[in-house]
C-alpha cells in the first residue's frame, strides 16, 4: 500500500509541476517584434543582461529535472502541514538565468495558501533547472512565474 500511495504521490507532484509550468509558458498576447539580444543583454554568468517576459522569447524554458521536483516537494513539504494532512500552493516567481537556473535572490512568493508553505516553495524553486529561454538563438534571462503544489495522497 504505502508504494502505491507513493507512486501516486509522485505522479500527482509531476503532474501539479507540468501544468504549473505549462500554465506559466502559455503564449501570451503578441506584443510585437522583441528586439535580438544586443552585446550588451549577453550574460558569461547567471547575472546581467535584460530580463525578458516569456511572451518574448523565441525557446521557451523546459523543466529538465522533472524527476526531481516531486522528491524536493517531499522534502520541502512542512512536516506539521504534512502531519495534519493539510495540502497548499505556493505561486513564486524567479529571474531564470543564462544557465538554466533560477538566480536565487531574485525568487519571491508571490503568493501562498499557507504562509509555512513558502519557504518550501522558495527552496524547491532553487533546485529546479530549466533549459535557458532563447531569443535569437542566444540564451536570455527570463523572469518565470510557477504554482507548487503540496498534496498528500
Amino acid at each position: 500500500m504505502l508504494r502505491r500511495t507513493s507512486v501516486t504521490l509522485t505522479r500527482r507532484l509531476i503532474v501539479a509541476a507540468t501544468a504549473g509550468l505549462a500554465a506559466a509558458c502559455a503564449p501570451a498576447a503578441a506584443a510585437g517584434p522583441v528586439p535580438a539580444p544586443s552585446a550588451a543583454d549577453a550574460s558569461t554568468g547567471p547575472r546581467g543582461g535584460r530580463v525578458y517576459l516569456l511572451s518574448e522569447v523565441d525557446v521557451r524554458p523546459e523543466l529538465q529535472n522533472r524527476r526531481e521536483v516531486p522528491q524536493l516537494i517531499r522534502a520541502n513539504y512542512p512536516s506539521l502541514l504534512r502531519d495534519a494532512g493539510i495540502e497548499g500552493t505556493v505561486v513564486a516567481r524567479w529571474v531564470l538565468g543564462v544557465d538554466g537556473r533560477p538566480e536565487r535572490s531574485s525568487i519571491r512568493v508571490v503568493s501562498a495558501t499557507h504562509p509555512d508553505f513558502a519557504f518550501g516553495g522558495e527552496q524547491v524553486a532553487a533546485r529546479m533547472r530549466f533549459s535557458p529561454a532563447q531569443v535569437n538563438g542566444k540564451a536570455v534571462r527570463v523572469e518565470v512565474t510557477l504554482p507548487i503544489s503540496f498534496t498528500v495522497h
